[in-house]
């Protein structure tokens, strides 16, 4: 847990608002066997779609907003 707390203190401190995937880092530590591993992580796939004639770019990282309310599946496909 005191790399994570390393790393949250480089987060909270840092003065860009901005973090790159760069800037994040894991390091893992297992005391049973003597094995200590620091990773960093990749960006993510992106995929495309033509929707409608419109464009479309996603990550695994993105997320929807809808802002309909409670509404049903069918109701939301029909959105």
């Amino acid at each position: 847990t005191g790399l994570v707390c390393l790393e949250l203190y480089k987060i909270v401190g840092t003065p860009r608002k901005e973090l790159a995937v760069e800037d994040y880092k894991n390091g893992f530590i297992n005391l049973a066997i003597p094995f200590m591993t620091l990773s960093e992580p990749t960006a993510p796939a992106k995929t495309k779609a033509v929707i409608k004639g419109k464009e479309w770019n996603w990550t695994a990282w993105d997320s929807l907003d809808i802002s309909k309310g409670d509404i049903t599946l069918a109701e939301l496909m029909d959105h």
